[in-house]
Formats: C-alpha cells, sequence, structure tokens
C-alpha cells in the first residue's frame, strides 16, 4: 500500500458498489475516493474512506458535467479516475466524454460501441456475428400486432422485455416489470401494445425462457486495457438473488467460479468488438445444451463486483 498516492478516485453514485469500489481502492492504495450522487446513501455515508458529496440534480446532464469540473478544478493536477456506478451516470459520461475527458481518465467505452452494445436488438446480432452463445431471440418492431407470436422458433413460456434500456425505464405505466414471462401469444401481443402505449417505440425482445433459480445463474467482471484486450476476469456463480421488489436484479450472494468456456466466450465477445474498461455481464447456463448463454453487458461493474 502507497503511502503517498498519486491519484484521486472519483466515483458516480453513493451506493453498495460505490462503497465495494472505494474499499478495493483503499486496501490497495491507501486513497480515499470522492463519491458524487444524489443522496447521502448508508452505505457510503459515514464510511471513513469515501467522502460523500450531494446534488440532487445530479441526473441533469448539465449538472453532473458542470459538477465534475468544479471538482476537478478543486483537485487540481492529480492524476483522476471516474468510475460510473450506475447506469444514468454512465449513459451520461459516455455521451458527454470529450468534455468530461478534458479533466478525468474514463474506462469507458465510447458513444457508438456503447450504442451498440446496450441496444438488444443490436447487442443479440453482434453474438451471433461472434459466435458468442445468447438466448434465442425474435426482435418485435413497433406497429401493428397481428400474428406477432404465432409462429416462435421457440416454444412458451417466453421472455419479453424492451431493447432500449434508456428509453424504457423513464415511462410509467400500470402493471410495467423490468422483464415479462409471458405464456402464449395472446398475451405477449396484450404486453407489447401495453409498453407501446405508454410511448416506448423502440424495438422489443421476444426470447427464449431458460428456466432455472439462482443455480443456473452466472455473474461476470472484467477489464479490458486501452487497446481492447481482455486483461482480467472474475466469474461467479449465482447463490442468492436479492427478493425484496426494489432491489431485484442484484445478488446477495457469490461464489467466484473458474470456468474455460465462459471465459472464452467473454473473451471473444469483448475483444471481438474492442471492447475496452469495465464491465458486468449476466450470464445463464442453459441445462439443455450445457452452454453459458450471455444475457446483457453492463458499462460498468456489477452492483455485487
Amino acid at each position: 500500500m502507497t503511502s503517498t498516492p498519486d491519484f484521486v478516485p472519483v466515483i458516480l453514485g453513493t451506493n453498495i458498489n460505490a462503497y465495494n469500489v472505494a474499499r478495493s481502492i483503499h486496501e490497495a492504495y491507501g486513497v480515499t475516493s470522492i463519491a458524487l450522487g444524489r443522496a447521502p446513501l448508508p452505505a457510503t455515508r459515514d464510511s471513513s474512506i469515501v467522502d460523500v458529496r450531494v446534488d440532487r440534480h445530479l441526473d441533469q446532464p448539465e449538472v453532473l458535467v458542470a459538477r465534475l469540473k468544479e471538482l476537478a478544478a478543486e483537485i487540481g493536477d492529480r492524476p483522476k479516475v471516474l468510475f460510473a456506478n450506475i447506469e444514468l451516470y454512465t449513459n451520461i459520461v459516455v455521451a458527454h466524454r470529450d468534455e468530461i475527458g478534458a479533466d478525468y481518465l474514463v474506462p469507458l467505452v465510447g458513444p457508438d460501441l456503447a450504442a451498440k452494445l446496450m441496444n438488444k436488438t443490436d447487442f443479440y446480432a453482434t453474438c451471433a456475428e461472434l459466435g458468442v452463445p445468447h438466448p434465442e431471440s425474435v426482435i418485435v418492431r413497433p406497429g401493428p400486432l397481428d400474428g406477432v407470436g404465432d409462429d416462435l422458433p421457440f416454444p412458451y413460456p417466453v421472455i419479453l422485455k424492451p431493447s432500449n434500456t434508456d428509453i424504457y425505464p423513464r415511462l410509467r405505466f400500470e402493471g410495467q416489470q423490468k422483464v415479462y414471462l409471458v405464456g402464449d401469444a395472446a398475451s405477449l401481443r396484450d404486453v407489447a401494445a401495453r409498453i407501446f402505449a405508454a410511448g416506448y417505440d423502440d424495438d422489443l425482445v421476444v426470447q427464449e425462457y431458460l428456466a432455472g433459480d439462482e443455480s443456473v445463474m452466472r455473474v461476470v467482471n472484467t477489464y479490458s486495457d486501452r487497446h481492447g484486450r481482455m486483461r482480467f476476469l472474475s466469474a461467479g456463480q449465482v447463490v442468492l438473488t436479492e427478493y425484496d421488489p426494489r432491489e431485484v436484479g442484484n445478488n446477495n450472494a457469490i461464489v467466484s467460479i473458474h470456468d474455460p468456456a465462459l471465459t472464452d466466450s467473454v473473451r471473444r465477445l469483448l475483444d471481438g468488438v474492442g471492447y475496452t474498461g469495465l464491465a458486468n455481464l449476466d450470464v445463464m447456463l442453459d441445462r439443455r445444451t450445457g452452454d453459458n448463454k450471455i444475457l446483457e453487458v453492463n458499462l460498468r461493474l456489477g452492483a455485487t463486483s
């Protein structure tokens, strides 16, 4: 552990993952991190290794950029490394990379690759091109829904989810879910119609349902260098997920695993697109084939990284 650290970690977010990152950096380098967020959340609020700064308007791009510039001026010439820990901040940083990158080292991909990976339609097409195992999928585009779901190449029940994860979370309508498990074509058309009626105007993804509990869920965190080469990978088997409705999608317990086939698939995907920086991948084991199928890539560390 160095006694004279020569950089300042700046973390966007004050949640549990902000603490995870701050603690890892502190253990390695003895550095105190600065965390910017909209509220002083319990995970970091009273920590002695995190300097929490709060502005409830940080969800506005112009405010976040301004606060980062003010902080950069305050820190001065010491190198500043920026970590975005939730999708909202990640999207803002990617979109304003040119402004922010003048003051911070930003371990994130550029806007074109970010859009390609975050849009589920493009993402699954990329997986197919690179030969990376992923759930079999059908795209439903906005428009008439007559006959949609009647002739799928995989059986019901199926998963229905939005391709655009930037627009969809900002909508509000009765019965809204992150993903939907639907049992027949009529239900599929009904849910799709309600999503489009709420103002969603991008693709929907209909996907084969990979049955199973936590025992088929896996998570991967990676780092790729500036040349687009994956340098580090940590894979884990999920053993306990979060059942609180407000935290669904997060994992409470993960056991590290060694899976060469999974590592090869992740490397093929990330190196194949020239990925740089930190990534978090959700994976499910297809018990029928033994394949680890990649569901999505998040352009940041996972909440339980």
